[in-house]
């Protein structure tokens, strides 16, 4: 409650969503709580806080929704603000509603819109338009790329493909299935999330993976777990699709990593070449050698030799850890401690 000079009383919540401009000045912080209850309450902020750089800048048009002054010059204030159309003050009062209901009505929006603001792309090896499509645009995701693989289907046309405001693109596989691992020239973020049409995963198993990668960069952080062991009967490294207690390799099929690492492959892969080395059904194998270095099981144990002989090393390791998306975002983990 607030309460005038004249001792009148007043409903602050209700005197804002009452009101069409509100002042934002200066916090201690140079931010202001006040904001965020500006925006709930649907009222137009005026902001007089210079230097201030509004949060998710990166990805949302404050000027929709928000007004600025310089704070040297309040006088001008009212001549800004009787400036303003009544149509236009419509628009962005609904632009603060939008805005406060996707980033910034609870915690968990925060965090995402957070996500969002940083990037995330997401590669998907398809054979046909799936609902993968759909799972990967309910995510935070900055881009989408379809490598269409199918030979018995066209790739479809732009007015096929899901509307939204993430973009997608399709680009044609090469005959070594390389195309995913391109790193083409629409790529910004750091993180490129490799997804395969087969891929059993939810939207919230996509999101923990990332949660995990930001925690581990350097590293690649995916579901399809496999091992790699030295055979004293064949004489050679072999690769298992059991289950162990631990793994030594990530298949790329639903896996998240640093850009970097496209580019790295995709030069190892052409020196290899050169070489005659073979890398066909073992890009994932790659990739891992790769990652760890700075469907066939004969095939895929044999790719393990070949990268060994003609590398010199077979850096791959083998870890224990494993973090399970079951209880993520769920209040019982946290009651636990």
């Amino acid at each position: 409650m607030v309460e005038s000079i004249e001792k009148a009383i007043f409903d602050y919540v209700e005197l804002l969503r009452n009101s069409s401009f509100c002042l934002v000045p200066r916090g201690r912080r140079l931010g202001s709580f006040r904001f965020l209850e500006v925006l709930q309450a649907g009222c137009v902020p005026v902001l007089l806080a210079n230097g201030w750089v509004l949060p998710f800048s990166e990805v949302i048009d404050w000027t929709r929704a928000a007004i600025w002054s310089d704070e040297r010059l309040l006088l001008q204030v009212p001549d800004i603000i009787r400036s303003i159309l009544p149509s236009q003050l419509l628009a962005m009062r609904q632009q603060t509603q939008i805005l406060w209901t996707r980033y910034f009505s609870s915690i968990e929006k925060i965090i995402l819109g957070h996500f969002h603001a940083l990037g995330l792309f997401s590669f998907i090896s398809v054979y046909g338009l799936s609902q993968k499509l759909s799972l990967v645009m309910n995510i935070v995701c900055n881009n989408i790329i379809v490598v269409w693989s199918s030979t018995r289907q066209a790739a479809p046309t732009p007015s096929r493909l899901p509307g939204g405001e993430i973009p997608i693109t399709v680009v044609p596989d090469t005959p070594t299935g390389y195309a995913r691992y391109q790193l083409y020239s629409s790529i910004s973020t750091d993180a490129v999330f490799s997804l395969e049409e087969d891929a059993l995963l939810t939207t919230e198993e996509l999101d923990f993976g990332f949660v995990v990668w930001r925690t581990f960069p350097d590293r690649l952080v995916g579901y399809p777990a496999r091992k790699h062991y030295w055979s004293e009967a064949k004489g050679s490294w072999t690769f298992s699709s059991r289950w162990f207690n631990s793994y030594s390799i990530i298949l790329t099929g639903a896996a998240v990593y640093h850009r970097y690492y496209q580019h790295l492959f995709i030069t190892t892969a052409q020196a290899l070449q050169r070489k005659g080395v073979p890398t066909i059904y073992c890009d994932d194998i790659l990739f891992n050698v790769v990652t760890s270095d700075v469907r066939r099981f004969r095939q895929r144990s044999t790719c393990l030799n070949s990268f060994y002989n003609a590398l010199g090393q077979l850096p791959l390791f083998t870890s224990n850890l494993r973090l399970d998306p079951v209880l993520f975002k769920d209040k019982v983990s946290v009651q636990l401690f």
